[in-house]
């Protein structure tokens, strides 16, 4: 049981190599500058509540945000923290979750490959 733990610890810690250090820097920057805009268009949302542009823009930085391929599994976290937290007041579809899909089957293939 160790083991198992200390690999699933290893896992989840460690950084994913895609391709090359250049491919996982772009998507790092690229899932980065995508979480800085959902975060502050969330703060300015959340700061005037009910100020429908400012949803609008929250909801376009989430979905901008969801579309970039995650750089490492905290990033699939997220996503799937993110659609279970959905749940509970919309009804998903399978189109949801295409992207965590193809970010797990991306990230597997790449630990496989490593």
């Amino acid at each position: 049981m160790t083991d198992r733990r200390a690999f699933l610890a290893a896992a989840l810690a460690a950084p994913i190599v895609i391709a090359s250090p250049a491919v996982a820097q772009t998507l790092n920057s690229k899932w980065g500058a995508a979480m800085r805009v959902y975060l502050d268009a969330k703060a300015m949302h959340e700061a005037n509540y009910g100020d429908e542009p400012l949803c609008d823009a929250m909801i376009d930085a989430e979905d901008a945000l969801l579309a970039v391929p995650a750089p490492h599994l905290a990033a699939v976290e997220w996503k799937l923290l993110h659609w279970q937290r959905q749940t509970e007041h919309s009804q998903l579809t399978p189109k949801c979750f295409e992207s965590v899909i193809s970010d797990v089957r991306r990230l597997h293939v790449a630990w496989c490959a490593a």
